[in-house]
């Protein structure tokens, strides 16, 4: 980048462009009227007298640090102008501006490899994302799986419960079925006499067509329970041991009661 190249020789001149010849130049630190130190060549070396005195031409070679206050007068001490100035950049920062690079992160105090330990630091910060992000969407694609198995297995088990449901409930449906396409259920009752031993048979007129469903047997006035006998199916009545459909062939009750000998009631439900 270019900048502006100053003149190391000044000149004052007035509004029509004539020469400040003899005039005079006081230097101050700004806002006082403390006087400021200027140079005639750039390394500070040749102190200028303050005030200093322009040539014939109206020049004179003014090197500064830092900001002044500049006041011109003419030769006669009339007062032409009274201004601020700077040199834009003290003498403390011309070895950085006029120096490298490296001596310039020198003069400041500046790591010459920090630029390189950001670079650094910044790809293995680059890196450490990449790689958490790596792991963060293999766990996440390994949760997927997951899920997607356990899905897999609930979608399997309810299918499967399902499907036994189904089954049941069409065992259930022809059973049902099987019912209404039997004849309707109806009851039978009447009397039978028991023997001293306790043995009787049950005869059911007219026969039912399929099979007994239940029997109830009346006890006659002072007969205890039964004290012997065991179950049998379908009907469920605690002591039968034995049943048929066929004709009118009932229920054979062995050795059920109390040995006793009268008249009993019983009832049957069958189709």
């Amino acid at each position: 980048m270019a900048v502006l190249l100053e003149a190391p020789v000044q000149q004052f001149c007035d509004a029509d462009g004539h020469p400040y010849a003899g005039g005079q130049i006081f230097t101050y630190i700004p806002a006082t009227t403390t006087p400021k130190l200027t140079w005639s060549d750039i390394g500070g070396t040749a102190a200028n007298t303050n005030p200093i005195i322009l040539d014939a031409a109206g020049r004179a070679l003014i090197y500064g640090d830092g900001d002044y206050r500049m006041v011109l007068l003419d030769a006669q001490s009339n007062p032409i102008w009274d201004q601020t100035a700077s040199t834009l950049i003290s003498v403390a920062m011309q070895p950085v501006v006029n120096g490298s690079i490296a001596n310039a992160q020198t003069l400041l105090g500046i790591d010459p490899t920090l630029g390189a330990q950001l670079a650094a630091e910044a790809a293995a910060r680059i890196a450490a994302d990449s790689a958490e992000a790596t792991a963060r969407a293999a766990g996440d694609a390994a949760e997927a799986t997951t899920r997607a198995a356990q899905d897999t297995i609930l979608f399997n088990d309810i299918t499967l419960e399902t499907t036994n449901r189904t089954a049941a409930d069409a065992v259930l449906q022809a059973e049902i079925d099987a019912l209404v396409a039997a004849p309707t259920s109806s009851i039978r009752a009447g009397a039978v006499t028991v023997s001293l031993t306790g043995d009787f048979t049950l005869t059911f007129t007219p026969a039912f067509t399929t099979e007994v469903a239940q029997i109830w047997v009346g006890f006659p006035p002072g007969v205890g329970e039964p004290t012997s006998g065991s179950p049998a199916n379908p009907v469920s009545f605690p002591h039968i041991t034995s049943h048929t459909t066929s004709g009118a062939v009932g229920v054979l009750l062995d050795n059920m009661f109390t040995p006793l000998s009268g008249s009993m009631r019983w009832y049957a439900i069958g189709y």
